[in-house]
């Protein structure tokens, strides 16, 4: 007896559909986003939600999707997930796969900025930051600082989310915040004196990478076509894009590089004060920038007179 072409095409669909979703009934898209620009919980868990439906109705297949608050239930939840959400730092340091990448102000990149208070003086350096995990140090040391590493008085304290560091630095708690510089306009909007101290190069958006689980390999090649005209306007995300593997392996580099001490955020120069004709012989020797590393030295300094 010989079996119909269409059926057999429609057996093959069926034995393609992912074991995990032939167990349980769904497949399970893990959410994590400590960087979210000033998203409350509740508009987070809606947007994980809706999320999950559209890219369940994309995949036809049903779609779990979980939010996680901390990095360390994430990552235990990594194994599990089908497919994930998150920042491409934390896609690129976890060693997932990434799939789609979200388009933001019509780009699909976007820069880490240090936010600062202006009130902010060398015995109070207090620095907040979301959780990022493995990459938080990169982001820090290589991307922002550019390879140095602060060996001042700064203290760094984790954070659940922007929003919560945003608090620390109204409740004169914190100094620093570390966050995306697209969040601008929202943090001045509860503290219109913060400026961006820093900016890092480009990295890309918020991603859709692929879990874990046996569940996501099979529909991986479909994801950017199900999430074609699926928009998270809770993250500002117009649309989705196919990502690029190369940026994020590029990103796990720059994370990942060396970093050499200094003095960044020293004690502020000391005031110019002429050397006196019996100080040490050694210090004529000295390159004028080593002086001025140490000393603030004006435009038209007095002359060299014997105190």
């Amino acid at each position: 007896m010989r079996t119909p072409a269409g059926l057999v095409l429609a057996l093959g669909v069926l034995s393609a559909r992912p074991a995990l979703a032939q167990q349980s009934g769904s497949a399970k898209l893990a959410v994590y986003l400590p960087g979210a620009e000033l998203a409350s919980s509740e508009q987070k868990s809606r947007m994980v939600t809706e999320l999950a439906a559209a890219l369940g109705r994309g995949l036809h297949i049903p779609m779990n999707g979980r939010l996680y608050a901390n990095h360390s239930d994430f990552e235990r939840a990594l194994p599990e997930a089908a497919f994930v959400l998150s920042e491409a730092a934390i896609t690129a340091t976890s060693g997932l796969r990434p799939l789609a990448v979200g388009v933001v102000d019509g780009q699909t990149s976007t820069q880490f900025a240090l936010f600062a208070l202006p009130k902010a003086r060398a015995a109070e350096r207090r620095l907040v930051h979301p959780r990022f995990g493995k990459a938080t140090n990169g982001i820090l040391d290589s991307l922002l600082f550019g390879g140095e590493t602060v060996a001042q008085q700064v203290k760094r304290s984790p954070v659940p989310d922007v929003l919560s560091g945003v608090q620390l630095l109204k409740l004169g708690k914190a100094d620093y915040l570390l966050g995306y510089a697209s969040a601008l306009d929202a943090i001045r909007a509860e503290l219109p004196e913060v400026t961006v101290l820093l900016r890092s190069s480009r990295v890309p958006c918020v991603t859709l990478s692929l879990g874990r689980a046996s569940a996501g390999s099979t529909l991986a090649s479909g994801v950017v076509a199900a999430l074609a005209g699926v928009a998270v306007p809770q993250l500002g995300i117009q649309a989705f894009r196919a990502a690029s593997p190369s940026d994020y392996e590029s990103l796990a580099r720059a994370l990942g590089g060396s970093r050499r001490r200094t003095l960044l955020f020293a004690e502020p120069p000391l005031p110019w004060r002429p050397p006196r004709l019996t100080d040490s012989p050694l210090l004529p020797a000295l390159p004028a920038s080593t002086l001025e590393s140490y000393y603030e030295v004006p435009k038209d300094p007095p002359p060299l007179l014997p105190r």
